[in-house]
């Protein structure tokens, strides 16, 4: 009886920690970051309010049917995201390249250096760099958004600890997927939003 009590109890233990697990959407580990693309993935991820707008406002303009462009980073100066937006360039020439473009005030404040390599790949750490090129080069490819939540990524000030990024592709004229609109946000240890 003992017995069947006891499993039970690790079970219901078990399912409690689950579902705590599911209403955070900070969960995430530097070992384990979550990574999704889609966008019915994106919202069962529950990623914070600013970057369900940016996604929101993308999927109108997709519903549309066509392709988000460069255009629409001008939109945001009246919904506040702005701030908070950054733009990558995808050169394909002569293979894919990630160049920075549009860097916010908000990016700007939470890096810890300035961006002096004007290509990604050549920004250190490298580990951290090529991981981000392989998102980039998986939203071109797939062109749909990715969500990633997890340890920050690239030199962000240390005491962040938790990162949550939306990547949007954007296309040129020729329904090519030319840049990547992505919003990034960051957690400290106290919880706040930086």
């Amino acid at each position: 009886m003992q017995h069947r009590f006891d499993h039970r109890r690790r079970l219901w233990q078990q399912n409690r920690l689950l579902q705590q697990k599911r209403r955070s959407p900070w969960h995430a580990t530097e070992n384990e970051p979550v990574v999704v693309s889609g966008i019915t993935s994106i919202f069962e991820q529950n990623p914070a309010p600013k970057l369900r707008q940016l996604l929101h406002y993308w999927i109108k303009i997709k519903a549309s049917g066509r392709m988000p462009s460069r255009e629409i980073v001008s939109v945001f100066q009246i919904s506040g995201l702005l701030p908070y937006v950054w733009l990558i360039d995808v050169v394909r020439s002569p293979h894919i390249r990630f160049r920075f473009g549009l860097i916010k005030t908000h990016v700007h404040r939470a890096n810890a250096q300035e961006p002096l390599a004007r290509y990604l790949d050549e920004t250190e750490p490298k580990a951290d760099t090529a991981m981000l090129c392989d998102y980039f080069r998986r939203v071109v490819a797939e062109e749909r958004p990715l969500f990633r939540r997890g340890r920050p990524l690239l030199p962000w000030r240390s005491n962040f600890r938790i990162q949550q990024s939306l990547y949007l592709p954007l296309s040129d004229q020729a329904r090519q997927i030319d840049g990547i609109l992505a919003m990034s946000l960051f957690r400290d240890g106290a919880g706040r939003w930086h």
